[in-house]
């Protein structure tokens, strides 16, 4: 396996589930932290740091199923044309799943010249302009459910939102800021919802997760 994982974070009360998860993956890998960059800097720095062929890009707030890097790796490993493989995480507050957590090919995102930002401090849609448009692809994992997308507390919203302004040109507001202020569930409850809960939204759904869980258990 050549894969490595990168967790960002600017000191959420996520972080340490967050990383717990991943050292709980079913798969080896080194994971590196970084701390308090600026968003387009951390991931242009793991592209740089990243001695493997492919890298989780995880955020201070993706807890994931034990499964969950396994099977997006089964994915990409296959695919040595695929830019990245991006899987959906739950994202309980809003009872909705999101993308979502991405394994990149490191030779691909810097032959494409990395990450930038866009005048409002985002960096998905200027990277993806420039993949559109390359000789390269991406992948996907269908419906499938990797994990959730962690509410951290209220206090630490205010605090991420006032970040991305910094780094935009105009004020920054989640579009979900009202409901998650009146989220009530502990990260420590949300942990909790990796393994049963997440297992049975991909069984509702018939996923291609929830057939892979199948069969590693059988």
């Amino acid at each position: 396996m050549n894969l490595e994982a990168f967790i960002i974070t600017n000191g959420r009360s996520t972080f340490d589930y967050v990383k717990r998860a991943l050292e709980e993956q079913s798969m080896d890998f080194k994971i590196t932290v970084i701390r308090d960059m600026k968003w387009v800097d951390a991931l242009n720095k793991c592209v740089e740091l990243c001695e493997s062929t492919h890298y989780i890009r995880c955020d201070d707030d993706f807890i994931l199923h034990p499964l969950a890097i396994e099977f997006m790796w089964e994915n990409i490993s296959q695919k040595p044309m695929s830019a990245f493989c991006v899987a959906k995480l739950w994202e309980d507050w809003t009872r909705k799943p999101v993308g979502g957590i991405k394994i990149y090919n490191r030779d691909i995102v810097a032959d494409l010249g990395g990450f930038k930002a866009s005048h409002l401090g985002k960096v998905d849609k200027i990277f993806k302009k420039r993949l559109d448009r390359s000789k390269y692809s991406t992948s996907g994992c269908g419906k499938s459910i990797v994990g959730l997308h962690a509410c951290g507390e209220w206090k630490e919203q205010l605090r991420y939102e006032a970040l991305w302004s910094s780094l935009a040109k105009s004020p920054y507001k989640k579009t979900t800021h009202d409901v998650m202020s009146k989220y009530t569930k502990s990260v420590r409850q949300q942990f909790k919802m990796r393994k049963k809960f997440i297992e049975n939204k991909n069984r509702s759904k018939k996923t291609d997760f929830y057939r892979f869980i199948k069969n590693r258990s059988s």
